[in-house]
């Protein structure tokens, strides 16, 4: 919503502190999106480190779409960054404890499939 101006302004750190109260809470998408935010600066500085450590949290609680972008944000980190980033992914999950992930089953029509102005 704040990511996109959906209905409010765009105000990307507002979206980032919604994200990170979400992965703090188990919830994967907010993982992942946290994630991104790190990784393309957007609403936070740029760090691959923290982007590699929530993504990381996110593909080990099931994220495909977090596995993808580890792949290429580890294509951008020297060695070092990532033993980094894997003790702060460490850092992360045990804070998170033994909570179950939290997946959303996003209904198609939420994600604009099978709206009118969609692509066929």
């Amino acid at each position: 919503m704040y990511a996109e101006g959906r209905g409010v302004p765009e105000e990307l750190e507002v979206a980032v502190h919604w994200f990170e109260q979400a992965a703090r809470q188990n919830l994967v998408e907010g993982q992942f999106y946290l994630c991104l935010s790190y990784a393309l600066g957007r609403g936070v500085a740029r760090d691959r480190v923290t982007a590699y450590a929530w993504c990381r949290t996110a593909e080990k609680r099931g994220s495909q779409d977090a596995k993808e972008s580890l792949v290429e944000i580890s294509k951008l980190m020297r060695r070092r960054e990532i033993k980094k980033a894997e003790q702060l992914a460490a850092s992360i999950a045990e804070s998170l404890g033994a909570r179950p992930p939290v997946l959303l089953d996003t209904p198609s029509s939420a994600r604009g499939e099978n709206h009118p102005d969609s692509p066929s």
